[in-house]
């Protein structure tokens, strides 16, 4: 198989006749809808277009932010390569024997809606007669001063690498005797499920290094009165009780106004690196700060028309989640703003909603191949199973709630049973296993 620098060629193209599907992004709606249209009919030449050449499993993000080395004094490159690979899986892998699809590793310059015709950064021209938008999210800063350039994120395999490394910098070089202060912007599930694990990292660190405990200091700084905002109030108030048992300071109804950068800041002397500002006139020194409140739209919501953009840039969709005013472009995942007629609330950025709205969009598709009628899209009511430090989790499963161990052994269930849904079973068996030997050491 001959390979370039943006594109590997899974299968050529047999039928020049048949349809032609791009799909742009490779994330939970992207890869569901590939699949689907791969599977469902041979009528689909499908595309697919991101600029990894890796499909990203976020759910594990936090696990890799706190991973445990065994021989941690000693870590090698070859560790970090085998936790990475614990949440990139390549669409070689994912699309191998697959018939009719191409990856192009790019990014999207241009859409011409008119000519159904995409411009890619690298001046390639592609061809669709539907168009799957599934790009996803980036993070949002608010404009909030100083803030980007101060944080960190937690929106790619690599920034869960560098919360890894920033936290273990960080204790080799402070003393034990200096406070440690680590400040988790948001108390949604993401910023909750990584303090709840870095107290676990940070209690393996304290260890190695001598540190003690009572030096180090974790907060989650929450805007709204609340955590996880959009979950029940059993989660809400079982979460609260958990990170405060663990030792997590939380801080509701508390805006970050400003970040600063501490003017004296230097690596050799025992300073922290800067302040949060809360609009209540506090602050808060911290030596790492790691950003999981907001979120808005890709950039490539911007190429589209104003009349096609909700909320934070996400792409309206009609019922069909067609994006407006074009009938084929579908937008789902992330980018999309679908709202739940039932809940009357904008269905929530979690993989399931992303991965059934791509597996309408792909039904869709075929159907209007076929000319056969195509039923609304209809949402599912999400659950949700919320690891918290540990071999502990929350499972809120609607009708039935439950917490400790069993819920975080069924998230890793859930974690297999996804890769089996896009895998062959022993790479599926494989990559679960290996992951869950990394991220267990935390626990």
């Amino acid at each position: 198989m001959k390979r370039d620098k943006n594109k590997i060629k899974i299968h050529k193209l047999k039928e020049p006749f048949i349809y032609r599907v791009v799909i742009i992004g490779g994330g939970f709606a992207g890869i569901r809808a590939a699949l689907v249209l791969l599977k469902k009919t041979e009528n689909v030449y499908v595309i697919l277009i991101d600029k990894n050449h890796y499909h990203s499993y976020h759910p594990d993000y936090y696990e890799a932010a706190c991973a445990v080395f065994k021989e941690f004094k000693e870590t090698s490159i070859s560790q970090f390569i085998n936790l990475r690979q614990t949440i990139a899986i390549p669409f070689e892998t994912i699309f191998r024997g697959r018939k009719n699809i191409q990856i192009i590793k790019d990014e999207i310059g241009d859409i011409d809606f008119e000519k159904s015709k995409i411009l890619t950064l690298h001046k390639k021209e592609v061809k669709y007669d539907w168009l799957i938008v599934a790009a996803g999210s980036q993070t949002s800063f608010y404009d909030i001063p100083r803030l980007k350039e101060l944080s960190y994120e937690l929106k790619t395999i690599q920034d869960a690498l560098n919360i890894r490394n920033g936290i273990d910098e960080l204790f080799e070089r402070k003393g034990k005797r200096e406070k440690i202060s680590v400040i988790i912007g948001g108390g949604g599930f993401t910023g909750c499920e990584l303090a709840g694990e870095i107290m676990g990292y940070i209690k393996n660190l304290a260890k190695i290094h001598n540190h003690p405990r009572e030096n180090i200091e974790i907060k989650i700084i929450e805007a709204s009165p609340a955590l996880l905002g959009g979950a029940s109030e059993w989660a809400r108030e079982k979460t609260k009780k958990r990170l405060n048992n663990l030792g997590v300071k939380i801080l509701l109804n508390s805006q970050i106004e400003k970040v600063s950068k501490n003017s004296d800041y230097d690596f050799s002397k025992p300073s922290f690196i800067g302040s949060v500002h809360l609009k209540n006139r506090e602050s808060l020194n911290f030596d790492i700060l790691v950003w999981t409140a907001g979120v808005e739209a890709a950039d490539i919501s911007k190429i589209f028309p104003k009349e096609s953009l909700e909320k934070k840039l996400c792409l309206n969709t009609d019922n069909y989640l067609s994006a407006r005013p074009f009938k084929n472009v579908f937008a789902v995942g992330d980018i999309a703003y679908c709202f739940d007629e039932t809940t009357k609330n904008p269905l929530p950025m979690t993989a399931q909603t992303a991965i059934s709205q791509g597996r309408y969009a792909a039904r869709a598709i075929i159907k209007k191949i076929n000319k056969q009628t195509l039923k609304p899209y209809q949402p599912k009511q999400s659950q949700f199973i919320i690891p918290l430090g540990g071999k502990y989790a929350l499972a809120d499963l609607k009708i039935i709630k439950f917490s400790g161990f069993f819920a975080w052994a069924l998230k890793h269930l859930v974690t297999l049973r996804y890769f089996l849904s896009i895998l062959p079973f022993f790479s599926a068996l494989s990559l679960w296993l290996r992951g869950l030997r990394i991220y267990i050491k935390n626990d």
